[in-house]
């Protein structure tokens, strides 16, 4: 006698804590996408959540996640992408420096649909951190990290991969071309402070500290130098280090 293949169950709310959202994850074979319906225990969630079970029964789940996910708000992507950096290892100032923009996008932008955020959108929060007297270079680092946001989200298929490809498209600001201010020049500490310091430290930590303020060099660049990095016999006698992850 055969037998009636069960349908696989539809996977039930869980909820995303951080955002306050309920998400439902479905998987079609290797692939795994996370669905956000609406607050936790909401009339809202409860109602996609039947539309979903209802595209499933149908074979349309995943056209009907895509309309769930053209609703999600640029806070609830924010929430996601803290959660998931919080879980992976990460310098220790790493998430620190995305905190400014990340309260700014909330500023602007919380209740937006972030699949809606465009190159537009990217440019007004650049205008808006000129406005408040960013310097250039700060500007574009966190133009930077702006991108880096979009580009995960893209990943996870949370926004439309477009959206990060035209906002690639928009260049960084120029010396010259902008009213952004250009940063205060980064001077060497004087050696009256340094020199009378040097007695305390160990030959290693002395040299090191040489180094650093007669090349510029950051504190980290010099802790990852090598021998295998130096050559001995540069021009007049100097020693010539290539670095080959160099910070700039």
């Amino acid at each position: 006698m055969s037998r009636t293949r069960k349908r696989p169950s539809f996977p039930k709310p869980w909820h995303h804590k951080a955002s306050g959202r309920a998400v439902v994850t479905l998987r079609a074979g290797s692939r795994r996408q996370d669905v956000w319906l609406g607050p936790w225990g909401s009339p809202e969630a409860a109602a996609a959540y039947r539309r979903l079970v209802a595209a499933h029964e149908q074979g349309t789940a995943l056209a009907a996640a895509s309309r769930c996910i053209a609703d999600l708000t640029v806070a609830e992507l924010l929430e996601a992408w803290l959660e998931a950096s919080q879980a992976r290892p990460r310098r220790s100032n790493e998430i620190d420096n995305y905190k400014p923009l990340i309260a700014l996008l909330l500023e602007l932008y919380g209740p937006t649909p972030a699949a809606a955020f465009g190159p537009k959108d990217f440019r007004l929060v650049r205008d808006e951190l000129l406005r408040r007297g960013r310097a250039r270079t700060g500007i574009n680092r966190t133009m930077v990290r702006l991108r880096t946001l979009w580009r995960w989200a893209a990943a996870q298929e949370l926004v439309p991969v477009e959206r990060v490809h035209a906002m690639e498209m928009v260049r960084g600001l120029r010396a010259g071309e902008s009213s952004a201010r250009e940063p205060e020049p980064v001077v060497a500490v004087p050696w009256e402070d340094v020199e009378p310091v040097l007695p305390m430290f160990s030959s290693v930590v002395r040299a090191m500290v040489l180094v650093g303020w007669h090349t510029g060099a950051r504190p980290g660049e010099v802790c990852k130098l090598r021998p295998c990095d130096i050559a001995f016999d540069g021009p007049n006698g100097t020693w010539v280090a290539t670095i080959a992850d160099h910070k700039t």
